[in-house]
């Protein structure tokens, strides 16, 4: 089946067991990814989403009157190579997945097949969302495949997964992300982030308000206006 498509794109290996392939793009010189997305008919839709954690679409061809999909071909592994995790990376690659899908969503599109062999885990850090289409629920899928990614073990990240499982996903899933970007924020994340150091994590900490509220009590004088007792002593003594 290798060879040249359309005049510019050459077929080289077969991706996995998924249908993609691995091609050249022989006008623009740049190696692509591309894949028979008969079935699919949101792909032109879905070549209009434009953020960091979802495939770039670079084109839609037909070949042996079937529509191919042109994308990114992004040196890769998958969630599903990486598992098993902790709970704290897999916090930080849900909630990635998450501002991914809520793009989807709001363009009034759904994924339909995410699972943790489409949530690949970019060489160059990002976390992106590829080979849509499908008809499962994004949200409590995303919550399948976080908890597979972490053995089932419970953890930081379980209250998180329990939401997207939930019945109605949507109805505790966004007081649940307010709270972890609330708790991050002050220091005292249950859902933590991956990318915040220990360093930073600590001085997040210090800054947090009830650390800050501490402080200044302890620097404040008594009710009384009396200074402190060991400074009264050392007074009285002389």
């Amino acid at each position: 089946m290798a060879g040249v498509e359309q005049d510019r794109y050459q077929l080289l290996e077969r991706l996995g067991a998924g249908g993609t392939w691995l091609a050249q793009d022989l006008l623009l010189g740049r190696r692509v990814a591309m894949k028979d997305v008969s079935g699919s008919p949101d792909q032109p839709a879905v070549a209009r989403l434009d953020h960091p954690g979802i495939i770039h679409v670079y084109d839609l061809v037909r070949w042996n009157d079937a529509p191919w999909i042109i994308t990114e071909y992004v040196p890769a592994g998958s969630l599903h190579d990486a598992a098993p995790l902790t709970h704290r990376a897999a916090a930080r690659i849900g909630l990635e997945v998450l501002a991914a899908l809520r793009v989807v969503h709001a363009a009034g599109l759904r994924h339909g097949n995410v699972k943790p062999q489409n949530i690949l885990l970019a060489d160059d850090g990002r976390v992106i969302l590829t080979d849509f289409g499908g008809s499962s629920e994004d949200l409590p899928a995303l919550g399948a495949a976080l908890r597979t990614a972490t053995g089932g073990l419970p953890g930081p990240l379980t209250p998180l997964i329990d939401a997207l499982q939930a019945p109605d996903p949507d109805r505790y899933l966004e007081p649940m992300l307010r709270i972890a970007a609330t708790e991050r924020a002050i220091g005292v994340s249950r859902v933590p982030s991956v990318s915040v150091a220990p360093s930073a994590s600590r001085a997040a900490s210090a800054a947090s308000p009830v650390a800050c509220r501490r402080r200044a009590m302890r620097s404040q004088p008594s009710k009384s206006g009396s200074m402190p007792s060991a400074e009264r002593r050392r007074r009285e003594a002389s």
